[in-house]
């Protein structure tokens, strides 16, 4: 208790220092903005002031203010999420109140959202330099996603690879997990299995959108962004007073309740979700004991709060806690196992953002994240019992600071520190035998800076590099440049040239990791070296009467020095691996989506990847990369009546996997597949909705490859206040 009125103090003590620096003589500009069609209040819109950073948001009545703006004549512009943009000119006075009001008109097309995460400074998405996607609120909230990996199964370029007991991982452009980025709001996400991070960890209800940025992007994001970033941006409260609680109950048992609560009064905001999803598993074969789905528990509580120090001023604190267990049973070699796997993730971030001027802008934040996962395997025939037990955690601290200089260039500088550490341990009851990699931890510290020039008025050029320095392998550059051209209001091109890296995790560095029951082991390498790709990516987009939009990249991608478990034959009876910079490979490709509003309740989507991939010491194509994928989706959406219902579909034709390891390892290719898909809303009130959903209507399974749990059916309710 005493901690946390410390904690209150001193933000406190932060508000009244800091509110009276900020606090400037200036005018100000308020108004209301609300829906052209229906008269009713916009929530969340974002009211901007063109040429500055000033910029603020409705409540839930509509109402916007902006205060401590220099007098003078401006251009005020109104977005939101699925409506147009409006702009109108406003002048302020010294010491008065400047009225702009808004009607806003709702757009098929979702082209002038405004982003963050492709420069590290606000765009819309039209006029961002780097080949981007945005998924909107609205989108989640139509196509009843339950995680963010069904909604992220829909976007060109990126494939969701399903591992049990692993997690769901995102492939883009050819390149596997461990080469993507993810983040939430701007913060890494630590602790991966494999390259992985299980994407069904993280709730929709917290989620505001999702920002994904493809091609290396190590210029500004540094290791782990060598084949792009999603950046998972959370909701802040806007309302002074709302409550959501939402189940679904659906096959195999499963149940998602989730709630949410927000308030926001007097510049003082918070927003909490909970979330908890069970499940029992699926099993496809009833002759043996084996589950092909592990069943599960999960826990999740995320949290954010918001202090309006002044009008130019926020201070936000946020964090989350993950909690799951599953209990997958296998069988090998006439062995049955009972596992019990527990993961823990806990997270806390402090961020400061305080706009001096309008030209400027400052973000100072903190955070740490600690991720266990304990792992308990009982053998039911000798009645041995392995255990291992891994622990990652990070510190780390960042500055970013965003200036326009001679009204055409963006400045974005940036400093960032963090220190990992890790460690682990194998214990195997019946050998006696234990493995322990002892707590080691490495430090990196990055410079970085950006600059987006406007060369005239059609054509961008962003330019810039990151310097990390590595306390294990030293320093590393990565530099990178961008060029967005606007030929009409219909077409716009760009392109991009990037250096990526992806630095030898401690894991790989340091750790030896010893299987007792399959009999391998995988030794870590201090000696490792940062793998490095260029990438290359050449896109155009053509938008006409905001009815249809299609999208087309190519792009291509160069790894050097990727490192991998490489095979040296056996050790102490058992096979060994150690991890080296061995391979170099490529993919290459082509991904493509559209989509058309053909009536006023009706649409169509559907995008295409096509990749080429070679791993270039074999000249085979790379594991696990599929060369042809697509999905597409019918979508009937009537505000009026409440009504969605979408119909989607998706097409996967194969890929090469392997199987058992060392010189036994055998390589094949997974079947083709076609899935669909069905989702339906219906919104009574403003108060219930309902929801209903067949995944894998025509129950495809596979067991062998990625299993599959065949058709699932599902419904559930929502409750707002």
């Amino acid at each position: 208790m005493k901690r946390q009125l410390t904690i209150g103090r001193a933000i406190g003590m932060i508000s009244l220092i800091l509110t009276p620096v900020f606090a400037q003589n200036k005018g100000e500009i308020a108004g209301r903005v609300v829906d052209s069609a229906t008269g009713q209040p916009l929530v969340s819109v974002n009211v901007t002031i063109a040429g500055t950073v000033l910029g603020g948001a409705t409540n839930r009545q509509g109402e916007y203010r902006i205060a401590h703006v220099p007098a003078g004549t401006y251009s005020v512009r109104a977005s939101m999420i699925a409506y147009q943009v409006v702009a109108v000119p406003v002048t302020v006075h010294p010491e008065a109140t400047a009225e702009a009001n808004f009607e806003l008109a709702e757009r098929a097309l979702p082209l002038d959202e405004i982003l963050v995460t492709a420069t590290r400074t606000e765009k819309a998405l039209q006029d961002v330099p780097v080949a981007t996607d945005i998924v909107t609120l609205a989108e989640i909230e139509e196509s009843g996603a339950e995680d963010i990996s069904e909604v992220l199964e829909e976007q060109a370029g990126l494939q969701i690879r399903k591992n049990e007991g692993r997690g769901w991982g995102i492939q883009m452009q050819g390149l596997d997990a461990q080469y993507i980025l993810l983040l939430i709001d701007g913060e890494e996400v630590i602790g991966r299995t494999d390259g992985l991070v299980d994407l069904r960890q993280i709730p929709v209800e917290s989620i505001d959108h999702i920002e994904i940025v493809k091609g290396a992007s190590s210029s500004l994001y540094g290791s782990e962004a060598m084949g792009g970033v999603v950046n998972i941006i959370t909701k802040t409260a806007s309302a002074p007073l709302a409550a959501r609680f939402t189940t679904t109950f659906g096959t195999n048992d499963k149940r998602d309740p989730r709630g949410t609560l927000e308030f926001n009064r007097n510049g003082f905001g918070g927003l909490l979700t909970v979330s908890r999803n069970l499940s029992d598993g699926f099993d496809l074969d009833d002759s043996d004991v084996a589950h092909d789905g592990s069943p599960y528990e999960k826990t999740t509580l995320t949290g954010k709060l918001t202090r309006e120090l002044s009008s130019s001023a926020k201070l936000t604190f946020s964090g989350y806690v993950y909690d799951e267990t599953y209990r997958p049973v296998s069988v090998s070699s006439g062995e049955t196992f009972d596992t019990v796997a527990d993961e823990k993730r806990k997270h806390g971030s402090l961020a400061l953002t305080w706009k001096p001027d309008t030209r400027s802008n400052l973000q100072i934040k903190a955070y740490a994240s600690d991720y266990d996962r304990d792992t308990d395997k009982s053998f039911r025939v000798s009645g041995r019992l392995d255990q291992t037990v891994t622990n990652e955690s990070q510190v780390r601290g960042e500055l970013v600071y965003n200036r326009l200089f001679w009204g055409s260039h963006l400045i974005t500088a940036g400093l960032d520190a963090f220190r990992e550490s890790f460690d682990a341990v194998e214990i195997s009851t019946v050998s006696t035998e234990v493995n322990s990699t002892p707590h080691k931890s490495e430090n990196t510290k990055v410079a970085y800076l950006q600059d987006e020039i406007q060369l005239f008025e059609p054509l961008t050029l962003v330019v810039g590099g990151r310097l990390d320095h590595h306390s294990a392998f030293g320093s590393h550059l990565s530099p990178k440049a961008n060029l967005h051209f606007v030929a009409n209001e219909n077409l716009s091109l760009r392109g991009s040239l990037g250096q990526g890296f992806r630095a030898p995790s401690i894991k790989d560095l340091h750790r030896t990791f010893i299987n007792f029951a399959q009999g391998y082991q995988v030794f870590g390498n201090s000696d490792l070296q940062p793998e490095t790709s260029t990438s290359y990516n050449l896109g155009a987009d053509f938008n006409w009467h905001d009815r249809f939009l299609i999208k087309t990249n190519f792009f291509r991608n160069d790894l050097q020095d990727a490192i991998r478990s490489n095979f040296t034959g056996m050790q102490d009876n058992r096979l060994t691996f150690v991890t080296d910079n061995v391979a170099e490979a490529f993919t290459e490709g082509l991904e493509s989506s559209v989509q058309v509003h053909f009536a006023k309740h009706f649409s169509v989507s559907g995008s295409y990847t096509f990749i080429n991939s070679e791993d270039k010491e074999t000249g085979d194509e790379l594991l696990g990369i599929s060369r042809h994928t697509a999905d597409w989706k019918l979508a009937f959406n009537h505000k009026p009546f409440g009504l969605n219902i979408n119909l989607r579909g998706e097409y996967d034709d194969g890929w090469l996997f392997s199987s058992g390891r060392g010189e036994s390892a055998a390589v094949s290719r997974s079947p083709s597949y076609v899935t669909w898909d069905m989702r339906l809303g219906k919104r009574f009130n403003r108060y219930l909705k309902l929801h209903f959903g067949i995944d894998n209507m025509f129950d495809r399974t596979e067991r062998d490859f990625e299993p599959r749990p065949g058709r699932e059916i599902y419904s559930g309710f929502s409750l707002s206040y």
